[in-house]
């Protein structure tokens, strides 16, 4: 059965089947596309799952039960390997992390309320992407990365 997108939105949000990992508190606009307009097709991939945390990452992959991730946890063992957990909280990415903040400044990047309205910004979610790409948590993307150029130092 079709639903309309604000309902199908509704209920992908609703506390009974979980939020989203930085999806926005507002249901979905046609002019959401153009975040993605000056990225590589594998930035915008990346920052697209990130935002609805189906990502490549071990908390989607043990959700989905792939047999070679038997937790959920990230290495640093501090919670659930996520974009939200590797941009905010993993101890292993401290010193990139802080790079990722300067990269940002002026804007915050301490909660998870700042890091969804910095990927809904097309600027910042630009390199908010290119920095998950960078960290090396997505070996799927390896290839892409490659092709697309150089990485960026940081």
């Amino acid at each position: 059965m079709y639903l309309p997108r604000y309902i199908r939105w509704f209920h992908a949000v609703t506390p009974t089947r979980g939020r989203r990992e930085l999806a926005a508190e507002s249901p979905p606009d046609w002019g959401a596309c153009r975040r993605y307009d000056d990225m590589l097709k594998h930035e915008a991939s990346v920052l697209m799952q990130a935002r609805t945390g189906r990502i490549g990452l071990r908390s989607f992959l043990f959700t989905c039960r792939v047999p070679d991730v038997p937790t959920p946890l990230c290495n640093c063992g501090e919670g659930r390997e996520t974009a939200e957990h590797l941009i905010l909280y993993c101890k292993d990415l401290e010193e990139r992390q802080e790079q990722l903040a300067r990269q940002l400044a002026p804007s915050p990047l301490r909660t998870r309320r700042d890091l969804a309205a910095l990927t809904a910004k097309k600027d910042t979610a630009r390199v908010i992407a290119k920095w998950l790409l960078r960290t090396g948590r997505l070996p799927l993307y390896k290839l892409a990365m490659e092709i697309g150029g150089p990485p960026e130092p940081g």
